[in-house]
């Protein structure tokens, strides 16, 4: 299982499959991360997934998780939304958002420097 195949990680795991192995396999693709947990923890095969997203799975003793030997690169955002005519309710959310990854990134940094 993995993203969608739109997606850049989806790409990635590809191109990663093509370099080690010389061909793809199966892969199925899916826009909904939580189909994809349960079609994992249903036996159905295993993904390259969020661990994050996973966790809860994880903890429940659905699924495990496994290093595969390669981690693909982080994923980045963006959101746009359009400006006109104002709405004060969208600003203020864009600008959540934003103070919210900003947080993020700070304890992503503080994580990443301990290991």
């Amino acid at each position: 299982m993995s993203f969608s195949r739109l997606s850049r990680p989806y790409h990635d795991l590809i191109s990663e499959l093509m370099h080690r192995y010389g061909s793809v396999g199966q892969i199925f693709p899916s826009t909904s991360l939580s189909t994809s947990f349960e079609m994992i923890a249903s036996g159905i095969g295993i993904g390259a997934l969020p661990t994050q997203l996973a966790q809860r799975f994880i903890n429940d003793k659905r699924i495990k998780k496994f290093d595969p030997g390669w981690t693909p690169k982080d994923m980045l955002f963006t959101a746009s939304y359009l400006n006109d005519p104002r709405s004060e309710i969208t600003h203020k959310a864009a600008i959540l958002a934003e103070e919210i990854a900003v947080q993020y990134a700070k304890i992503k940094i503080e994580v990443d420097k301990r290991e």
